[in-house]
């Protein structure tokens, strides 16, 4: 029941009814915490299924172990993620003022993961689908790089906007200005001169929100990045070379681009 109710309430994130104005004018957002992050957990893990699906045809047997050892790590990826860019985010968000509060944050990027996991899984079946149809291992590591990327990019579209969004609704509260059609119907006396220095009143007002909204985002963006790939590189492998024996971790050696680059250049042939 409760894995049941926490798609619903992911469904409704999808669809936007967690995230109406309403909602957002409270400081909130419509989800459960508790209920979320378990379908985190069940979205991560039907992920890292498909996902090991690459060794599981390659390997066999062995293969199977890679599949358990992606179901952990996938989730595992973006909740360690989460809870090592938790702090920074709301110190971020008190620094600019911003009003939203310490649970609110943890709920927004609850709800930012459950987008991710949900983007992830649903195109988990490609993922195996190709690892079916090809035996390259740099084309496996390209595509999933893409995959997760792909979806990490639209994840971080939604919280840009709900962040955004929220931040304007709980500054109108706490400074409530009246609307230019009130103004108008208030006082019929009143010069448009008056009317125009309260729309440019109101877009100024907007503006700053604006900027402060993606001040916050770009530096919070800018370290869950690169948490985010640190993440993947010490909890590699994922997918599991066909050509090396199973293990749940490698040697911490290179770094997440040098590694992307060098898959690159080897599927392209280039040795540069």
């Amino acid at each position: 029941m409760t894995l049941q109710t926490g798609m619903k309430q992911l469904d409704n994130l999808l669809r936007g009814e967690a995230t109406r104005s309403e909602v957002l004018r409270t400081g909130d957002i419509a989800i459960h915490p508790g209920q979320l992050f378990i379908v985190n957990l069940v979205l991560g893990m039907m992920a890292g299924f498909c996902l090991g699906w690459f060794a599981l045809v390659n390997k066999q047997f062995e293969g199977v172990w890679q599949v358990v050892s992606c179901m952990i790590k996938v989730p595992a990826l973006f909740l360690l993620t989460f809870l090592v860019t938790l702090p920074s985010l709301y110190v971020f968000n008190a620094i600019f003022q911003s009003r939203l509060g310490f649970w609110g944050v943890v709920k927004l990027l609850l709800a930012t993961l459950a987008i991710i996991h949900a983007l992830i899984a649903s195109l988990g079946p490609i993922i195996a689908f190709f690892s079916l149809t090809t035996e390259s291992y740099g084309f496996m590591v390209l595509f999933t790089v893409f995959v997760f990327g792909t979806s990490g990019a639209f994840g971080m579209y939604f919280l840009l906007k709900t962040l955004k969004q929220m931040t304007q609704l709980l500054d109108e509260a706490a400074q409530p200005t009246q609307d230019v059609d009130e103004l108008e119907d208030a006082d019929h006396t009143k010069s448009i001169k008056e009317i125009h220095q309260a729309v440019r009143q109101k877009e100024v007002l907007d503006h700053q929100i604006s900027k402060r909204v993606r001040s916050i985002f770009s530096v919070w963006l800018l370290l869950f990045m690169v948490v985010g790939m640190q993440m993947a590189w010490i909890l590699r492998p994922f997918l599991g070379n066909p050509s090396e024996p199973f293990t749940w971790f490698r040697a911490r050696n290179g770094n997440f681009f040098q590694s992307v680059v060098q898959t690159l250049q080897g599927l392209l042939g280039l040795h540069l």
